[in-house]
């Protein structure tokens, strides 16, 4: 029941400096919305895409394995489970001079 009465109070507050002023109130210490990062070299994409959808978004084969492993290294995206994804959407010597590195 106090929660409830604090909520009122707080938005009785906001709403009155807002008239008074014509301008929202500012909250002190109010936190900052943390920032969204991507992995290195892996461009900004939604979780969970299948390797086609990466090829057709351009990604190198470097750029996929990056996402894989950001991602938690989805099963999904290694078809045969031998630790290499996507390697049937990609030329078989881009595959084999990433690993060889």
């Amino acid at each position: 029941m106090a929660v409830g009465v604090l909520a009122i109070l707080a938005t009785f507050a906001v709403v009155r400096a807002t008239y008074e002023t014509g301008a929202p109130a500012k909250v002190a210490n109010a936190p900052t919305p943390a920032a969204r990062t991507t992995p290195a070299g892996a461009p900004a994409t939604p979780v969970r895409l299948r390797c086609e959808e990466l090829v057709a978004r351009g990604y190198t084969y470097a750029g996929v394995v990056g996402y894989w492993r950001a991602y938690g290294r989805p099963p999904e995206m290694d078809a045969d489970g031998n630790g290499i994804p996507c390697e049937e959407e990609y030329a078989p010597p881009a595959v084999d001079q990433f690993w060889q590195q």
